[in-house]
């Protein structure tokens, strides 16, 4: 070892200097959605620590799970939070409804993990202060679409 290697006091010692450690500070938790109470209490959205996918449930047709990766824009209403549009690079799927700030926050900073759409026949009428989709509509390619017509078929 040479004496002008400023480390080499440290390995002539064979322990590591505490304050040559690298700092990892903690992630801040992520704001998780309530898990709901019973089968038919509606939930607009479920968070999880970075998801890959997306999941997209439609009350009506095919549901979707495209890539995080793939998600190229959000185009949100800041002002009234009632809808969003998703820009994937290959479909464009618009969310209407109400309340769905913490929703786009959610995806914003990668923690949603689904999204689903309100179904009457299937849930209970969610209370009027929290998120609630009415309207999840995809829109794909032409050649996207008949894959996806296959699947309903």
């Amino acid at each position: 070892m040479s004496d002008k290697d400023p480390l080499a006091h440290i390995l002539a010692q064979g322990k590591r200097d505490p304050h040559l450690r690298l700092h990892k500070p903690t992630p801040a938790p992520a704001p998780v959605a309530e898990t709901p109470a019973g089968p038919r209490e509606y939930q607009a959205f479920e968070t999880g620590d970075r998801p890959a996918r997306l999941i997209i449930q439609c009350a009506n047709g095919p549901s979707h799970s495209p890539a995080y990766g793939l998600l190229v824009n959000v185009i949100f209403d800041r002002r009234f939070a009632s809808s969003f549009v998703l820009a994937f690079n290959f479909m464009v799927v618009t969310i209407v409804g109400r309340n769905l700030a913490a929703v786009v926050h959610a995806i914003n900073h990668h923690r949603c993990a689904t999204i689903t759409e309100f179904d009457p026949q299937a849930f209970d009428l969610s209370a009027e202060d929290q998120p609630l989709i009415e309207r999840i509509e995809v829109k794909v390619g032409a050649t996207m679409a008949s894959l996806a017509e296959g699947v309903t078929a």
